[in-house]
């Protein structure tokens, strides 16, 4: 089998293995979808927001409008290279009775794209990433090591998109990744 087929059946292969994991990550929370967690090719980012947003039940995918265009050029502009695997940590109102569950889905799917990265974006995500790593509460600015990944919080990422002081704000907080 020449390189290249080989290459292309490789990828396959790990598109396959990624749905699996999701779909099981995805099953450990009760509930309607509002928006789906949308799965790049290719991801060293999770991107983590506590609750789904009229926007993203539009668009189909958690940062799936103007905070999505933003996260990915803010990551651009720190020189985080590919597309972040994004999802919301409480999908449904009944992840909200689910906490543990929460953690659960929020440590599986981290692992499932082999995100080096965990941004969670708002007040609700930090909590339920810092279940999922068994981590204390995560300020917002302050990287976490660990091993195989990095978490960061930010203040309210797309909130902040519509001040312009918030905004700089979530900026500092997320070029602590460069700094760290």
């Amino acid at each position: 089998m020449p390189a290249e087929e080989e290459h292309v059946g490789a990828a396959h292969l790990w598109q396959a293995k990624l749905a699996a994991e999701v779909k099981r990550a995805e099953s450990l929370v009760p509930g309607r979808r509002r928006a789906a967690s949308s799965a790049p090719a290719y991801s060293a980012v999770l991107a983590v927001k506590g609750h789904p947003t009229e926007a993203d039940a539009v668009a189909g995918r958690v940062f799936g409008g103007k905070d999505g265009e933003a996260l990915r050029k803010a990551l651009a502009a720190l020189g985080v290279e590919g597309d972040p695997f994004c999802m919301a940590s409480r999908p449904s109102a009944e992840a909200e009775e689910h906490p543990d569950a929460v953690a659960r889905r929020v440590r599986e799917l981290a692992e499932a794209v082999e995100a080096e990265l965990v941004l969670a974006l708002d007040a609700v995500a930090a909590g339920d990433v810092a279940a999922a790593f068994g981590t204390e509460a995560l300020k917002p600015g302050v990287p976490v090591h660990l091993p195989g990944h990095i978490l960061l919080a930010t203040d309210d990422f797309s909130a902040a998109l519509v001040d312009e002081a918030a905004k700089r704000v979530v900026w500092r907080q997320m070029k602590a990744l460069v700094r760290s």
